[in-house]
């Protein structure tokens, strides 16, 4: 019963603070463009451009917020601390969006849309790790850590070591003494 209100106002504090996010920014451009706080010097931005926004605000400040714990009820939390996780709740969102409204958003612009951009992504990161040989390909080192295995196998240094870290410390030592390597 008490878990069912507290998701509850779990929820109306999520969708509060996704009301509260989006009219925040239609006031930023209310107060920035028609009552012109700061004086507009390069033009003055398109309502457009701050409607379609505010799908990112939507997700970015709510989620932020709930990384912060704000959505967990803890009666026994005080206001300074609340307060705290506000701040850094609402630093943190104003950090991704301004990355996503500097980065991501031009970029997907530019590729010709959110298809185009993850098509183009995921043909760069193919292309880059295309041609990678991973390491226990190789035949030396595939050889050479299967030797190293079945001779702590073959000695019971394994299931002794997984049993202790001075055992583990003991086959180590044995392994370096049994293959000549001094360690760094």
């Amino acid at each position: 019963m008490i878990e069912k209100k507290h998701t509850a106002l779990a929820s109306i504090y999520l969708i509060n603070d996704a009301i509260a996010s989006n009219l925040a920014m239609l006031t930023a451009w209310f107060l920035r463009f028609n009552v012109e706080i700061i004086p507009v010097t390069k033009g003055a931005q398109g309502f457009a451009t701050y409607i379609h926004v505010l799908p990112v605000v939507t997700v970015v400040f709510p989620l932020a917020f709930a990384v912060q714990g704000l959505y967990r009820v803890r009666p026994a939390r005080s206001k300074a601390e609340e307060w705290l996780s506000v701040a850094i709740g609402s630093v943190v969102a104003t950090v991704v969006l301004s990355g996503v409204l500097l980065w991501f958003v031009p970029l997907v612009v530019l590729s010709g849309g959110p298809a185009a951009y993850w098509h183009a992504l995921f043909d760069q990161g193919a292309e880059d790790l295309g041609n990678i040989r991973m390491l226990w390909t190789m035949h030396g080192v595939r050889a050479i850590m299967s030797r190293v295995f079945n001779h702590a196998e073959g000695h019971g240094l394994w299931e002794e070591g997984k049993r202790s870290p001075s055992s583990r410390a003991k086959l180590a030592a044995h392994l370096v003494e049994r293959t000549g390597d001094k360690p760094h």
